[in-house]
């Protein structure tokens, strides 16, 4: 899965109606949003990670995974974040996504101190 068709699925989820007829306010907009960036960062980060055959601190990666596996598995964790938006209750929607924010923003900034970069190539 490419960055390209986890945006599209993205933006095809994420538009119209969530559970019970409600709609996304500004803010779910915001949290889905950053969230979703947070975690393509992060993707970047641990393809470089992986390209330069660094150890990985996510253990549903393992050590040393590979391009593939970061691609496959952190695809399916972006496409989990935008299907969020069918939670139909609010508090819970939002909680969940301020969890990734939460947890994506300490692994960018962790693999920042690292030195770890961001790598385009897929």
């Amino acid at each position: 899965m490419t960055l390209r068709m986890a945006a599209g699925t993205a933006l095809l989820l994420s538009v119209g109606r969530v559970g019970h007829g409600q709609q996304l306010r500004t803010l779910d907009h915001v949290l889905l949003g950053s969230s979703s960036v947070l975690i393509a960062v992060d993707w970047l980060q641990t393809i470089d990670i992986a390209r330069r055959g660094l150890p990985e601190t996510n253990g549903v990666l393992g050590r040393h995974p590979s391009v593939g596996r970061v691609n496959t598995l952190v695809g399916l964790g972006l496409v989990t974040n935008v299907v969020v938006v069918k939670v139909p209750h609010r508090t819970i929607r939002r909680l969940l996504w301020g969890g990734v924010l939460v947890m994506e923003s300490i692994a960018v900034v962790t693999n920042g101190v690292r030195g770890v970069n961001l790598s385009v190539a897929f």
